[in-house]
């Protein structure tokens, strides 16, 4: 095979390679910067009032809502956290309660969640000014 040959096999392999490589350094990268906000959803079956007050006592807003699920009542609980809060939260959440069921989801826009945690920063949409020309 002639060295033009070997190289039209090897560009796509070193291609598709170069892609996968910058797709798991772009993982890693996400996950040790952290940046962002999240919401987390904590449904329980029992009394929740422990883990309720750890949150509080631990600097976290928290929202409870007293519900009724397919198996009867229920507590709903909601937080905003910055992503490198989230391990905290969930350690939290299996000391206190460890049967809860919680789902974590990004926030892509929040006005703010907190006297100390406002978020300043809106949405490239947002920030742009109109003016209306008469």
């Amino acid at each position: 095979m002639s060295t033009a040959g070997q190289l039209t096999l090897l560009l796509p392999a070193a291609f598709a390679g170069g892609f996968a490589g910058g797709n798991v350094v772009g993982i890693w990268l996400e996950e040790k910067i952290a940046l962002g906000t999240l919401v987390i959803r904590i449904i329980t079956q029992r009394n929740a009032s422990s883990l309720v007050e750890a949150m509080r006592v631990a600097a976290y807003n928290v929202t409870r809502i007293d519900a009724e699920g397919g198996h009867g009542q229920v507590m709903v609980l909601f937080t905003i956290v910055r992503r490198k809060q989230l391990p905290e939260v969930i350690a939290l959440i299996r000391r206190h309660n460890p049967q809860a069921i919680y789902t974590v989801e990004n926030v892509r826009f929040a006005s703010s969640f907190g006297p100390d945690m406002a978020i300043t920063k809106r949405p490239l949409a947002l920030q742009r000014s109109y003016s209306l020309r008469t």
